[in-house]
This record gives structure tokens, sequence and C-alpha cells, in this order.
């Protein structure tokens, strides 16, 4: 009976374990994923996206994200376009991938002032292009988990940066994962 179990068990691994999805034209793609900080403030990104595949290997699509930041006290939201291309063109079980986007975001910033009393001061909108880079690992033919590095660059000082100052250039490494149908 042990052995029976072993050799089921080792079935289903083996059998669920994706040699590497082949993506082709008129697959497509939902995203879901982002980041969690946790040094002296609690800072959470939350990223849904939606592509499909155009090309074998060249996906176009849409998303929103949501950054949660400071334990609350800073609040971006942004929505846009992407195009992405896979590098290898052969199934493989680690996909990289680069690709760029455009956009909108919005961050409202609150400041504390001398006497810890809050207020909302700081509020800006602008147009926002983004540049990332990454790798997808297959954990089945329709399910990865991938990692990225973002590049993003606004026309505004929309991202809160060092020293909580506002900057127009930010960047950060995301996980999602991937499901493909």
């Amino acid at each position: 009976m042990k052995k029976l179990i072993s050799v089921v068990v080792l079935t289903v691994f083996v059998g669920t374990h994706a040699i590497g999805a082949m993506v082709g034209k008129g697959t497509r793609e939902f995203d879901i994923g982002g980041m969690f900080d946790e040094t002296d403030e609690l800072n959470i990104r939350l990223d849904v996206s939606g592509g499909y595949y155009v090309m074998d290997y060249v996906e176009v699509g849409a998303g929103l994200g949501f950054d949660w930041l400071h334990d609350g006290d800073d609040l971006t939201i942004r929505g846009g376009f992407f195009g992405q291309y896979d590098l290898i063109h052969r199934p493989v079980e680690l996909m990289p991938f680069v690709g760029g986007g455009l956009g909108i975001v919005h961050t409202d910033v609150r400041t504390v002032n001398n006497n810890n009393s809050a207020n909302r001061s700081n509020s800006a909108t602008a147009a926002e292009l983004t540049g990332f880079g990454g790798l997808k690992y297959y954990l089945l033919d329709n399910l990865a988990i991938s990692t990225q590095l973002d590049i993003m660059v606004a026309t505004d000082d929309v991202y809160v940066g060092s020293s909580n100052k506002m900057e127009a250039f930010d960047w950060d490494i995301s996980l999602s994962a991937r499901f493909f149908f």
C-alpha cells in the first residue's frame, strides 16, 4: 500500500511540472501581483492586468495598480497600457521578458506638520512611462510565477521618494502570479 501511495504521489508531482508553456498567438493572460515592504512603515502595492498575445511571444494589455504607502498616509493609483515580449522562442521553464507601458498615475500624499496633525497637501496626476524586465517560472502550462524590475518615469513629481520627497522617477521589484488561458 505504501508503494502504491508513493507511486501516485510521485506521478502527480512529475505530471504537474511544466516543461515550459508555449505562449502563442491568441493566448490570454491574467496577472495579479504586487509588492509588500515593511521596513519602518507598511508599504503595499497591488497590480492587476490582463493581456492578449497578438503574435507568438508578443503581448499587449492593460492594467491597474494601487499603492498604499507609509501606513496608508500616501495613496497612488495608476492605469495604462503595456506591451511585453518573451525573449526565448521555445518551451522553457524559465522565460525572460521585457516590456514597456504608458499610463496615468495619481498620487495623494498626506503630510504631518509639527504638532502631529495630518493634512492633505500634495496631490498630483501625471503621465507615466514604464520599462520592465523579468523572469516567469512556469509551474504548469497555464500558471507561472514571475518577478520583475519596474522603472517608472513621470511628467510630474508623483512618486514618494527618500525622506518623503516627491520625485518624478521610481523603481521597484514585484512578484506576481500569471494565469494563461
